[in-house]
């Protein structure tokens, strides 16, 4: 992500740094971050920049992310960029709402003249599988009181392969403003406080948080109780303090009903003409 025309996550800097993200008085609505170099204008590189293909970590030490995944897809004949360009990438800024980027998704198919009156696949990984079921439900979905597609107006998004994707949510999204992603990283992002105070500023994040039967166990009475992490109430249970951290309570609560919207498209699913995969 750029800020200011300044990179501001993927590298190392990007933990020494993480309050760059944070947003004021969040989480609350805000216009997309870049995903590449503002200052870069050469074709070639917008046309292939954007996902995170190396996070540099220190020095010559690079973690490969995606690029694994772009040269296996080329060995099957898909193709970023050139005249044959089949392949089209879709980074978002991941700290705003899902519903935020099943908008943007919705607007930069209708940009590509490539794809105009076409089928479409869509590959997703992670939180991409829950921006790729609000597409395919609110802005894809069959029209008309008989529920039938009317290709190529709608239906027009034929298989979804999901990654990884956290469809009921995962505890991580609790554990991670404790935790952060290890010691060393608490060290580096300058403590708990720091990090709390920035992820629980992200829409996304409460659209991240578990929603399965049992997830999360409150021991704070009698018996044990669980706990429904959508709920306001039942969410006030975590001892996150958000007023301590300039969390807008207000706004937090606007997220969770963001996220109890999300999971209810996430029990009726994609629709049905939709070809679906999800690994692991």
């Amino acid at each position: 992500l750029w800020i200011d025309g300044k990179l501001v996550w993927g590298t190392l800097d990007g933990l020494r740094h993480l309050e760059n993200l944070r947003i004021v008085d969040g989480p609350r609505k805000i216009s997309a971050a870049d995903t590449c170099d503002p200052g870069n204008s050469d074709a070639t590189y917008r046309a292939t920049c954007g996902t995170l293909n190396q996070f540099i970590a220190l020095g010559p030490l690079k973690v490969d992310v995606y690029e694994p995944l772009w040269q296996y897809l080329r060995s099957l004949g898909y193709s970023r960029s050139g005249e044959h360009r089949n392949l089209f990438l879709f980074p978002y800024d991941w700290r705003r709402s899902n519903f935020d980027t099943a908008a943007d998704l919705d607007a930069f198919i209708k940009s590509r003249p490539e794809l105009a009156g076409k089928e479409i696949d869509i590959l997703a990984h992670s939180m991409g599988g829950l921006v790729s079921l609000i597409y395919t439900t609110q802005y894809d979905a069959p029209s008309g009181p008989d529920g039938k597609c009317d290709f190529p107006r709608n239906c027009r998004v034929k298989t979804v392969i999901t990654m990884g994707t956290p469809f009921w949510g995962s505890v991580t999204a609790v554990a991670t403003p404790f935790l952060g992603w290890g010691r060393a990283s608490r060290w580096l992002i300058g403590g708990t406080d720091t990090i709390i105070r920035t992820l629980m500023s992200w829409p996304s994040l409460y659209e991240l948080l578990p929603t399965y039967e049992n997830c999360c166990v409150s021991t704070d009475g009698p018996k044990p109780r669980s706990l429904d992490l959508l709920d306001p109430a039942d969410f006030s249970a975590l001892p996150l303090d958000l007023a301590r951290h300039d969390i807008s309570i207000e706004h937090a609560t606007d997220a969770l009903k963001a996220a109890a919207k999300l999971r209810k498209i996430v029990e009726g699913g994609f629709p049905k003409h939709i070809r679906n995969a999800t690994t692991c």
